[in-house]
């Protein structure tokens, strides 16, 4: 409402002015008096004079200055309305900015604005690494050693993978983790594969549709983190003895007798 208010009271004292100044002037007059002279202009012709308000070449005298310099004779012309709109207009969003901004506070300040599109900015980028974070796969696996996350792991193996594997990974119905002899590799990438693509065949389901990549990279870094742990009734060995390359940081290395790569994802894979 203020700035309704605002904006009526400057559009009045405009056209006051402009009234004293055409009145001051006596331009209202000579326009007149052009207009009786002249025919009936086009409309092309009628904008432009609108826009820009010149006089022809035959009325110059209407609008000559009785003033002289070195053969010099100055117009009296008038600035275009455009211009003048312009002006005006750049007047009343100052002072509307003005009223908002500084005084009751209606619209932020620019440095407000700053700081609110930064945290803004922030917040995507920080969406948008979680979501590279979560697109894992048997390339970019990486070992887990946050306890977070082997925790979360651990939850996930005891609710999907004890009733085959046993409670500590000592091997009931399926292999024993807590060994060094795997049979389809024992790094992470191979851990992974297995998980996530499962064996065909055997009772090593797929497990690609019922936990996400990430959850997926938790279990295997959790049933990696149970070599060496020797818990009680552990099932006999299977498959040959898994040494890691010495080169290699996330154990996903090749078995010590054989020389085998990761298995692809139609998924001939099994822990």
């Amino acid at each position: 409402l203020a700035n309704v208010v605002l904006f009526i009271l400057l559009m009045a004292q405009i056209n006051v002015l402009r009234g004293m100044t055409k009145a001051m002037l006596g331009e209202e007059e000579r326009e007149k008096a052009a207009a009786a002279k002249q025919a009936r202009p086009s409309w092309v012709d009628g904008l432009l004079k609108r826009l820009t308000r010149t006089k022809p070449l035959e009325q110059e005298q209407d609008i000559l200055m009785h003033h002289e310099y070195d053969g010099i004779r100055e117009l009296d012309n008038v600035l275009p309305p455009w211009w003048l709109w312009l002006f005006y207009g750049c007047v009343i969003w100052g002072v509307v900015y003005l009223v908002n901004v500084h005084v009751i506070d209606l619209w932020p300040q620019q440095k407000q604005e700053y700081t609110t599109e930064m945290a803004q900015a922030q917040a995507e980028v920080e969406a948008y690494l979680a979501a590279q974070n979560s697109q894992v796969d048997e390339m970019t696996v990486k070992l887990l050693t946050d306890a977070s996350e082997l925790s979360k792991g651990a939850q996930l193996f005891k609710d999907n993978c004890a009733t085959c594997h046993g409670q500590l990974g000592e091997g009931t119905a399926g292999p024993n983790l807590t060994d060094d002899y795997w049979l389809h590799g024992g790094g992470i990438k191979e851990v992974f594969v297995t998980v996530k693509y499962g064996v065909t065949g055997k009772a090593m389901k797929a497990w690609k549709e019922d936990l996400k990549p990430t959850e997926i990279q938790a279990v295997a870094s959790y049933v990696l983190s149970l070599r060496g742990t020797n818990p009680p009734n552990g099932k006999a060995p299977e498959g040959p003895l898994w040494q890691a390359a010495a080169t290699t940081a996330d154990s996903a290395a090749t078995p010590a007798d054989s020389t085998r790569a990761l298995p692809d994802t139609s998924g001939v894979a099994v822990l």
